[in-house]
């Protein structure tokens, strides 16, 4: 189908699969596809269990008072109240803790469904106004970061953002895993010094980094909770022992 507003896509149980403008995405319970109105969406299942989905539909004219508001001085507001300039929403898969945008949905969709199921009063003008700037808020950050590339057509650079973030994810979500360079470069149909730069370019880090973060973060977690150092190496995908230790030492220093 043609989107004629803007959508928030959420998998509550199960996987379901899009394509946006032919880019396809596989969507799963910790995550959230953003679309942009006026994209071409194809929505597909493939599961033998019960998927349940939900899709939000923040109105564009909102996200557009929004985006003004946010980048607009007050004196051209109060100048030209009436004069709004359309935003254009990079459409892509995010996780729900990278952003605010995920950290708001976390928080109160199931709050709202709750609501829902009960009967009660929702307050909808709220929820989709504070909605509304996260996205934007996001969006800007975004924007920012597409910056940082040294393409000039606006097209490819929002397709390298993708493809890196797409990178991101597969971390992510595959942090305990052995994970090459090679490997990871192939998922997302870059070369790999391509890969790095353009990883380092939005993330500020390179993949072996943020990895190599993912991992330490998790380990710092299960020291607290009382596991061998021996343990947590095997659980975080690190060689041994004593290079978890230097790694800790060496990215995590003592403060005091």
């Amino acid at each position: 189908m043609h989107s004629e507003t803007p959508s928030i896509k959420m998998v509550l149980s199960g996987e379901e699969q899009y394509s946006v403008n032919g880019r396809n995405y596989s969507l799963a319970a910790n995550q959230y596809l953003l679309v942009d109105d006026n994209e071409w969406i194809k929505t597909s299942i493939d599961s033998k269990k019960n998927v349940k989905g939900i899709c939000i539909f923040p109105e564009k004219e909102l996200l557009n008072e929004v985006a003004n508001y946010k980048m607009a001085s007050l004196q051209f507001m109060i100048d030209n109240p009436f004069e709004k300039k359309a935003i254009r929403l990079v459409h892509n898969l995010f996780h729900f803790g990278e952003n605010r945008t995920g950290k708001f949905l976390t928080q109160h969709v199931s709050s709202i469904l709750q609501l829902h199921e009960n009967k009660e009063a929702i307050n909808f003008d709220d929820f989709y106004l504070t909605l509304s700037e996260c996205i934007i808020e996001d969006q800007l950050i975004l924007k920012g970061q597409l910056q940082q590339l040294a393409s000039v057509k606006k097209a490819t650079k929002e397709e390298l953002y993708r493809r890196a973030a797409m990178a991101k994810n597969y971390l992510t979500d595959n942090y305990t895993e052995k994970i090459s360079l090679d490997d990871l470069a192939a998922q997302v149909f870059l070369s790999k010094y391509h890969l790095i730069r353009t990883f380092k370019d939005l993330f500020q880090l390179s993949p072996y980094q943020y990895l190599l973060q993912l991992r330490l973060q998790k380990a710092k977690e299960l020291i607290a909770q009382n596991y061998s150092y021996r343990a947590i190496s095997n659980m975080i995908g690190f060689s041994d022992e004593r290079n978890l230790r230097k790694a800790l030492l060496k990215y995590s220093p003592n403060k005091n």
